[in-house]
């Protein structure tokens, strides 16, 4: 008998190529990443419970925290496989029970302000969301600003709250040691000698490195 691909067979290979992409790049950007007081938290959360939530004021490291832990997890003893999203419907579509996996969403319910219709659909699929957590092998990470994540619509979906990071609070503010290590991965080393005393002023390090990192034809003082 003729085998007939349909239109969803050929989507569903469409966002697996999708997710190689993005994987790609975040592997290409996890060769520069510095652990840092908060990814080492957000890890040891992960070895106990199933879902992470990671907020904080914009450029301070929230999508670099949630990427290195998910390829951490990827590369650990169980093998989990990073599955990249968007919106929740994606964690029903691409959840298999017999595999160990990780749903990675960044900028959850909007990027600047809260998205009411991403929270009614958050709100519509939470309880088989829930189920396929507690089910033990899967984990969920995802970021936010705080603005999004102090809105009164964002504090329904429970979920969320369970296991938060707040980089923007006093706990995980970065080290001046860590700081230097950042520049050093990303900056030449005349930049890092020049602003290497003042690092504690620059709270969004770790976006101004990466702006940098993206056009490094650019002179970094400016940036900086």
């Amino acid at each position: 008998m003729k085998r007939i691909y349909t239109n969803n067979s050929n989507n569903h290979f469409s966002v697996l190529g999708i997710h190689k992409l993005v994987l790609k790049e975040w592997k290409v950007k996890e060769k520069k990443f510095v652990k840092t007081p908060s990814s080492e938290y957000v890890f040891n959360i992960l070895r106990t419970e199933n879902i992470v939530t990671v907020t904080g004021k914009p450029g301070i490291g929230k999508s670099a925290t949630i990427h290195h832990n998910a390829l951490s997890l990827q590369n650990g003893y169980l093998k989990y496989a990073i599955i990249p999203c968007q919106n929740p419907s994606d964690i029903v579509t691409h959840y298999k029970a017999e595999a160990y996996q990780i749903f990675v969403i960044d900028d959850v319910c909007g990027k600047y302000v809260i998205n009411q219709y991403d929270v009614e659909e958050w709100l519509k699929y939470i309880d088989y969301i829930d189920k396929i957590l507690k089910e033990g092998k899967t984990k969920l990470l995802t970021t936010l600003r705080l603005q999004v994540f102090q809105e009164t619509q964002f504090k329904r979906i429970s979920i969320f709250s369970r296991n938060v990071c707040d980089l923007s609070s006093k706990a995980f503010l970065l080290p001046s040691k860590i700081k230097l290590e950042i520049a050093k991965a990303y900056l030449p080393e005349n930049v890092v000698m020049e602003i290497g005393q003042s690092l504690d002023r620059y709270e969004y390090l770790p976006l101004l490195c990466l702006l940098y990192s993206q056009n490094s034809n650019t002179n970094a003082l400016k940036i900086f």
